[in-house]
């Protein structure tokens, strides 16, 4: 950062203005808002200049904070159910004090419902998109949350959707991550057609989508793209969803599609060497720890985890815990959902999607606790690092 973007801070007469900039940006959010009062030249700096809001982003702890997705139940005025996206620590959720949480100051918390949902966290802001369906075409329009900053951004313009013929759900998969060649954020669309599946792209703050990619593979999973070194991740189809006969589908069917947002380029991955036998509706990636993770349940009986300890590195697969439903002392219905891990990577946390409450796991120790959730679910949780980064 050069002098003259930070010229006469009150401090300079005292200690450097390098050092004053480099304490700064080691400063919680909610405590560096309030430095904004010092002076008109601190309030520049930490409102408005592009270089420390990138400071301040890498000095922020990575694995400290998440968004985690509480289902409150059916609201009976609005007969809809109320689920709220809240800002927390993780550390609140691995000390099992979920009603700190689930109680959280409306600053920090957003309520989502069904046509209203998160795609993914990037840098410090939440994207979520929200849908109405009409006759056959579902229009979407996305907006950006800064839960540290408590700003929303307005919404992006719209996306239109057509439903495939025949099939009751989305034709779509999305994702959320950052271009750092360009210093964008994308909000990314993947669409099945009847032969391929097609690529959209909107960028935050432009006025447009546009199309990059036609190719035959297709994302499958209820989680969106997990954004890991530039790319967004999903398990996915080797060709075209539409085509397939699900009964025969199997292990050998499944890849993992990665695509660079600044090239706008894909490649395909492949899953853990040796797997005999995955559920498709049972699998899935998520990014936790920094680390991109495969999960899936297995015959029925079984609760397994790999993690890609180099993120493109096929044979870095490492198989973190294999667990049984016994000794999780859940009898699965549905997927568990790992929701974040400790700073060390010892522990993880996984929501039970089909009753109320959560398990903590020490897969070092192999202990296992129970988060009661006093009627509440607990649906997903996305890592999430504090940041100056506007919602524009």
């Amino acid at each position: 950062m050069e002098t003259g973007d930070h010229a006469q801070l009150p401090l300079s007469g005292i200690l450097p203005d390098e050092l004053v900039i480099e304490i700064l940006s080691r400063i919680p959010i909610k405590s560096l808002l309030q430095f904004r009062c010092v002076s008109k030249s601190w309030k520049s700096l930490i409102s408005h200049n592009p270089q420390f809001v990138k400071l301040h982003l890498h000095n922020s702890p990575k694995n400290d904070n998440l968004i985690l997705f509480v289902n409150k139940g059916l609201d009976e005025e609005e007969d809809d159910f109320d689920i709220r996206a809240i800002y927390c620590s993780k550390q609140t959720l691995l000390d099992n004090n979920i009603s700190s949480i689930v109680n959280a100051e409306d600053g920090r918390c957003f309520v989502v419902n069904d046509t209203n949902w998160s795609v993914g966290s990037c840098n410090g802001l939440v994207c979520f998109r929200s849908h109405l369906v009409n006759n056959e075409v579902i229009e979407s329009h996305f907006r950006f949350w800064n839960p540290a900053l408590r700003l929303i951004s307005k919404k992006s313009p719209a996306l239109y959707v057509n439903k495939l013929p025949g099939d009751p759900f989305s034709p779509a998969r999305y994702g959320f991550g950052y271009d750092s060649s360009s210093d964008t954020y994308k909000v990314v669309v993947m669409i099945l057609g009847l032969e391929n599946t097609i690529v959209k792209v909107h960028s935050m703050g432009e006025s447009c989508w546009k199309e990059i990619l036609s190719f035959p593979t297709f994302p499958i999973g209820e989680l969106d793209g997990q954004f890991l070194n530039g790319t967004l991740n999903w398990l996915a189809l080797d060709k075209s969803g539409y085509g397939y006969d699900w009964r025969t589908v199997t292990v050998n069917h499944l890849v993992i599609f990665s695509l660079d947002l600044e090239k706008e380029t894909y490649r395909h991955l492949s899953l853990p060497a040796g797997l005999v036998e995955v559920s498709c509706v049972e699998s899935n990636l998520k990014v936790l720890g920094g680390y991109l993770c495969f999960f899936f349940h297995y015959r029925g009986t079984h609760f397994v985890m790999w993690q890609m300890k180099e993120f493109g590195v096929e044979m870095s697969w490492t198989q973190l815990f294999i667990i049984s439903d016994q000794h999780l002392q859940f009898d699965i219905d549905h997927p568990l959902i790992p929701l974040c891990t400790s700073e060390n990577g010892d522990v993880i946390v996984m929501a039970r999607t089909d009753d109320f409450g959560a398990i903590i796991y020490n897969w070092k120790s192999n202990r296992v606790e129970l988060i009661e959730t006093n009627n509440e679910f607990l649906e997903n949780g996305e890592d999430y690092v504090e940041s100056l980064v506007f919602p524009g």
